[in-house]
């Protein structure tokens, strides 16, 4: 006898229980799952139009809007399962009736954010999640209405801007601004113009209309902004940038080589930041040295290049300076370069420059020939430059992360054991490794040395012991 086919969970296997089946398990799991129900509220609504649903909507958002009480980490799981179902039944209900409606329903759910972010007593990273992919969805469904929706939808869309107070969303409104028709876009324009006119603009308004500004090619407009802002808020690299992609090098040059005094203020992910006045230097170096390219200031461009790489060791500005160079010419000047970096006393500068051009042979000889003055206070130039030499020069590696151990122990760095354990591990694995003439102390007199100094370092010599055994586990 033939074995029966099992039914799977799909349509056809559901289609299989018969109607009345189905009606009767809806029903059952509606009653205890509400998001069930407002969906299948939802769709019996749109039997009768896109009006029916939307009130239904309206309704539940409404309440949402005007809710006072606080929200715990119980009710915020509630809350995101029930905004997750709004979220779907705008998408797959009234967006496919009336994809306008869709769209201002979608603008309110993600305005539901500020209100909620207020009654929260603790942070529900889930629920802010799902605001997030209401946010993400309203974006969507704007940019696919046709132009005059669009338009129409220009003072919504500038009311929920009004309320991202703190700017969490300043990218969500670039990135609508410039995917908008340009009737939209163009309305929403003067709007924001409107908002700066006659005071101080800020940081804000006007890094939204030159992103604009920037999709669009406008340099005009954008430098015009950039021009009336305070210094703090002034962006040289950016601007230069623009005016020498628009092959207006003059105006560039004299962005590049602007200095702003004291500090100043950047927005970037999400976030403000103060920055130096100096910010992105090496960036506008590099830029400088193209603009007069640009310029056909050939040889001004080659000084740029080569006093930027005599001040700061840059392998990408050397590699720019040589290939600007004729073919004779180029090998001199890396031999000038090489004997530079050589001589010079800025040890930190010179070993990153051998690490990225790369010479692994120079920064072998560098490590060893100032083995003494390597400070591990300098981690986070010396952490790289070990694990890069690890594979090409155990002994020059070793050289660094002794000198990383050895700073993290004599200050007593309790924060950092883990670190300088995992970097003892790394020299058991390159002490077979050393030539046997090293100019340096064996492993085992190095190890000896520390325990005699730092034997009452429980927390490192316990970490190194799990860090051994572990690597022992692995190796099996």
């Amino acid at each position: 006898m033939a074995r029966q086919a099992k039914a799977k969970l799909d349509k056809k296997g559901l289609s299989s229980l018969g109607l009345d089946k189905l009606v009767d398990i809806l029903l059952e799991e509606a009653g205890s799952n509400k998001a069930l129900k407002a969906r299948l509220q939802a769709a019996l609504a749109g039997t009768s139009g896109p009006e029916e649903i939307a009130a239904l909507i309206d309704k539940r958002l409404t309440a949402l809007e005007t809710a006072k009480t606080s929200i715990n980490s119980a009710r915020a799981k509630d809350l995101g399962v029930e905004i997750a179902g709004l979220i779907r039944n705008v998408q797959s209900e009234l967006a496919a009736l009336d994809p306008r409606a869709a769209t201002e329903r979608m603008f309110r759910i993600m305005g539901l954010r500020t209100s909620i972010e207020r009654r929260l007593r603790s942070d529900s990273v889930r629920l802010m999640k799902i605001i997030a992919e209401a946010e993400a969805a309203a974006r969507d469904l704007v940019l696919n209405l046709p132009e005059k929706d669009q338009i129409a939808l220009v003072p919504l869309i500038e009311r929920e801007r009004k309320r991202d107070r703190y700017h969490e969303r300043a990218g969500l409104f670039e990135s609508i601004l410039v995917g908008l028709s340009r009737p939209a876009s163009d309305a929403w324009e003067q709007v924001l113009l409107k908002e700066i006119s006659g005071k101080e603009p800020g940081l804000m308004l006007p890094r939204l209309l030159q992103q604009l500004y920037r999709a669009r090619g406008d340099a005009d407009n954008y430098i015009r902004l950039e021009a009336i802002k305070p210094d703090r808020y002034q962006d040289p690299y950016s601007t230069a940038l623009m005016l020498h992609e628009a092959k207006r090098h003059e105006e560039a040059l004299t962005w590049a080589r602007k200095i702003i005094k004291g500090p100043r203020l950047i927005y970037a992910e999400g976030e403000f930041h103060q920055v130096a006045g100096n910010h992105q230097l090496r960036e506008l170096r590099l830029l400088e040295a193209d603009i007069l390219d640009g310029l056909k200031r050939k040889d001004e461009a080659r000084e740029a290049r080569w006093k930027f790489f005599l001040e700061s060791f840059d392998a990408d500005m050397l590699r720019r300076h040589i290939a600007k160079l004729d073919d004779f010419d180029e090998f001199d000047e890396m031999d000038r370069a090489l004997k530079l970096v050589a001589s010079s006393d800025r040890i930190y500068d010179a070993l990153r420059f051998y690490l990225d051009w790369p010479r692994m042979d120079l920064a072998e000889q560098h490590v060893l020939r100032h083995r003494s003055a390597w400070d591990g206070r300098r981690e986070r130039a010396l952490e790289p430059a070990a694990e890069q030499l690890g594979e090409s020069s155990p002994l020059a590696a070793t050289i660094l992360y002794r000198a990383l151990i050895t700073s993290v122990l004599d200050r007593s760095l309790m924060d950092s054991y883990a670190d300088a354990a995992m970097w003892t591990l790394s020299l058991d694995i390159f002490d077979e490794k050393l030539p046997a003439n090293a100019p340096v102390v064996s492993h085992d007199d190095f190890m000896d040395a520390l325990e005699t100094k730092h034997a009452r370092k429980y927390g490192y010599w316990r970490l190194l012991s799990d860090a051994r055994l572990y690597s022992e586990d692995l190796s099996q």
